[in-house]
C-alpha cells in the first residue's frame, strides 16, 4: 500500500511482508486438492482467474469465521490480538 514505508517502521514493513508472502504460499499449497500430485508454479500461484466466485466468497468467510474464533480464544489466554497489517 503506498504510504505504508513511511507510516510503518522497516521491522513492521519486514515481518509484514514475511507475514503475507508466507500465509500466500501455504494458502496456494493448501487450496489443492489433497488426492491430486501438487507441482509449485508461480503462474498458478499468481493466477486469479478464481478472485470472485463462489468458492473465493467461501472462503473468505471461513477465514473471517476464523479470525472471529482466533480472537476469542486469544481473549480467553489473555493475549492481545495484532490488528494492523
Amino acid at each position: 500500500m503506498p504510504g505504508k514505508d513511511k507510516a510503518w517502521t522497516e521491522e513492521e514493513l519486514d515481518k509484514t511482508a514475511e507475514a503475507v508472502g508466507y500465509g500466500a504460499v501455504n494458502y496456494a499449497d493448501l487450496k489443492n486438492n489433497r488426492t491430486t500430485n501438487y507441482t509449485f508454479s508461480f503462474d498458478q500461484m499468481l493466477n486469479d482467474k478464481v478472485a470472485g466466485s463462489a468458492e473465493e466468497t467461501s472462503r473468505l468467510l471461513l477465514c473471517e469465521a476464523t479470525a472471529v474464533v482466533m480472537r476469542k480464544c486469544f481473549h480467553l489466554l489473555g493475549i492481545t490480538p495484532v490488528y494492523k497489517i
